[in-house]
């Protein structure tokens, strides 16, 4: 499998779009902050809500003076909080583009034939209250999956990450749904790469009988060979669209669910790498987003990929409600 991780990690800096488009879509989740920010103060979290209001409030934009594109934005702060919807998005981001390197380093190094599959291993909802209670479950079933001996000897390489969507508006109050998004490297054991043998797994590993037919779990669990390297953004995701905590809710409403929601996933390690994918990470350096500083995290780029103009940095800030332009004097 061939990944071109220069041409990707370009394209996750945005340098195929205009301009205006980027600095729109860190505009949007800036604004998504001020709504963040409020309810950590309803919910009592006022340094988080400090941190908060500080984040993301300048940013620096390279632009190429030739073709108009921005190729580059570096944040000044981040609060880095793991329900910061800016945070999220650019870590997101930071993941994804070094996820395409490793992948582009097991294919060169790793000696092995192996194919690639997606999987995404699901539950019924659960209720307000039950989130917490639910991804214990799931960590555990993910740890006893770990040990089962067809994996150990078939997977030679994964990674996977748990995210937590919320539907303000299902029946019967069932909210929340954790769910896990898995990318295996597979060599040898063929009845990995077959949908029946995930939904059986994953329905003993879960103690899901008297809970969900076997049936429905299969309706909602996905197994498919990959056949480029798109997937890397399921397993480089958000915890959680924020906007879908807010969605039909005022600060007031949306507070217990962030509450809940902050507390279930607090020291949790959501995302995990294994085996050659772990390996190259470890090869290319690479580091968690935390452990990151800001030139580690943000692209430099000197120079216009697309036409080879100069690049002309400008430093925005935020109103309130856009990022709105510096004037050098």
């Amino acid at each position: 499998m061939h990944c071109t991780t220069d041409g990707k990690t370009r394209q996750l800096a945005g340098n195929s779009e205009p301009g205006k488009d980027i600095v729109k879509r860190y505009a949007d989740a800036r604004l998504m902050v001020n709504q963040a920010e409020r309810i950590m103060k309803i919910n009592g979290r006022e340094r988080i809500a400090e941190r908060m209001h500080y984040c993301g409030r300048v940013i620096t934009t390279g632009r190429c003076t030739a073709c108009g594109q921005v190729h580059s934005v570096r944040v000044d702060r981040m609060c880095g909080h793991r329900l910061c919807p800016l945070c999220a998005m650019r870590r997101s981001r930071v993941i994804a583009a070094q996820s395409l390197a490793a992948l582009e380093w097991v294919q060169q190094n790793e000696e092995r034939p192996y194919t690639m599959h997606m999987v995404t291993l699901t539950q019924q909802n659960v209720k307000q209250g039950a989130l917490s209670g639910e991804i214990d479950v799931l960590l555990l079933a993910l740890e006893r999956l770990r040990k089962i001996r067809m994996v150990q000897r078939g997977v030679i390489g994964a990674a996977r990450t748990i995210e937590v969507t919320c539907n303000v508006k299902e029946r019967a109050g069932l909210i929340w749904h954790p769910h896990v998004h898995l990318i295996t490297m597979l060599h040898g054991e063929p009845q990995l790469a077959t949908k029946t043998w995930w939904v059986d797994s994953w329905y003993d590993l879960m103690g899901l009988k008297g809970r969900q037919s076997k049936k429905d779990l299969a309706k909602c669990t996905e197994v498919h060979a990959l056949k480029d390297t798109g997937a890397v953004f399921e397993v480089s995701k958000y915890v959680t669209k924020f906007s879908d905590i807010m969605t039909g809710n005022n600060d007031e409403e949306a507070a217990p669910l962030v509450a809940e929601l902050d507390g279930a996933v607090a020291g949790r390690k959501l995302q995990v790498w294994t085996g050659a994918w772990r390996n190259a990470r470890r090869e290319l350096k690479q580091q968690s987003v935390e452990r990151m500083n800001v030139e580690q995290l943000d692209e430099i780029v000197n120079a216009c990929p697309t036409c080879g103009g100069e690049i002309m940095n400008a430093v925005m800030n935020w109103t309130g409600m856009v990022y709105r332009e510096v004037k050098q004097e």
